[in-house]
């Protein structure tokens, strides 16, 4: 929770997690993991804790699977330091992201009514059905 220290407000962390990716990759994560929203909740139990980690792997994967990365190695674990005086939990992510994929071209048939329309009567936007590879911004 907020503390007010002067004029300003520091948040105090229920726990910490350490990202330990490729630069592009950790702040990705660290930008869109669930877990990041849950550090200030101060008054976290251990099980709880236990479930936000687990649920983190999950969550983690899922996130690299957005950026290509379909079999990452991910490992999660649970450590503590102390900060200000008070014990710190830290949830540390290990990524080792390994190859990403790479769509080189992709083939869309329609079938019904859609594939009987004109092209220019139609909902599909145009650089999807005539694009090329790279063209439109679609590779």
């Amino acid at each position: 929770m907020p503390e007010l220290q002067g004029d300003t407000v520091a948040v105090v962390f229920g726990f910490d997690v350490d990202v330990r990716a490729s630069d592009d990759v950790k702040a990705y994560l660290e930008r869109h993991l669930d877990l990041m929203r849950y550090r200030t909740l101060a008054d976290l139990d251990d099980t709880e804790l236990e479930r936000l980690a687990v649920a983190a792997d999950t969550n983690t994967r899922e996130l690299l699977a957005t950026l290509g990365h379909f079999s990452p190695e991910v490992t999660i674990t649970r450590t503590q330091s102390v900060s200000d005086g008070r014990p710190m939990p830290i949830v540390r992510i290990v990524v080792q992201e390994g190859p990403a994929t790479t769509v080189r071209s992709v083939a869309l048939s329609f079938q019904g009514d859609i594939a009987e329309q004109p092209a220019e009567e139609s909902d599909v936007p145009t650089q999807l059905v005539t694009g090329g590879v790279g063209e439109g911004g679609h590779e």
